[in-house]
């Protein structure tokens, strides 16, 4: 009798061994799954990452390239404008979609341009030879300037100019063309001339 309860007594020992043995197994199993998971999840993530910087980068160099203007950074603009305030102004007052870039057709549409100032920004042009791009333009500013020779033969529509600079000493105007004219010189010390503009397809002289 004492025989076989030292049997039993030895064979629940083994089983309660076994069954210790048995969950630590299956402890070290769960730790060895999660930390599989932990692992696939981090591969994940820095591969998401990883996608997530090439589709930045593709989307950047999607857009089109800036283009510097007289030391402005701007949008791609085709053909370019000579100076950047006029660019400036007329992007302000004509991009109807604002994409910032204008348009053949925005362009045409323009007939106010003001480049004296916007709040406290004083606009100082260098040239007026994007004005060509505005065959339509009636009112115009032409603000500061040193330039003493203004041509705006290329707007034969024009209803209203007013210089700013007292520098401008020469007008050029459209034949045909009347406009309003406000400036700072005395009666008398601005000259203005007439030259067939070449925006006017009726007039027959230009070519």
């Amino acid at each position: 009798m004492d025989q076989q309860e030292t049997d039993f007594q030895m064979r629940e020992q083994m089983r309660i061994n076994q069954e210790i043995e048995q969950q630590r197994i299956n402890q070290e199993f769960m730790f060895a799954d999660k930390s599989r998971a932990r692992n696939g999840w981090i591969v994940v993530v820095i591969f998401a990452l990883i996608l997530a910087g090439i589709l930045v980068w593709w989307t950047a160099s999607a857009q089109l390239p800036p283009v510097q203007i007289e030391g402005y950074s701007a949008t791609a603009q085709d053909p370019p404008y000579v100076d950047a305030e006029v660019w400036r102004c007329a992007l302000k007052s004509a991009d109807a979609n604002q994409d910032g870039v204008l348009s053949k057709e925005e362009e045409e549409a323009l007939t106010e341009l003001n480049l004296t100032s916007y709040r406290i920004h004083m606009f100082y042009v260098k040239s007026y030879e994007d004005l060509k791009r505005f065959p339509h333009l009636k009112k115009v500013w032409l603000g500061e300037t040193q330039l003493a020779d203004v041509d705006l033969t290329a707007n034969p529509e024009l209803e209203l100019v007013c210089i700013q600079s007292d520098e401008t000493k020469v007008l050029t105007l459209a034949v045909g063309c009347c406009p309003q004219l406000i400036t700072p010189t005395r009666e008398g010390e601005l000259t203005i001339r007439r030259r067939y503009s070449e925006n006017n397809p009726n007039n027959i002289w230009y070519k």
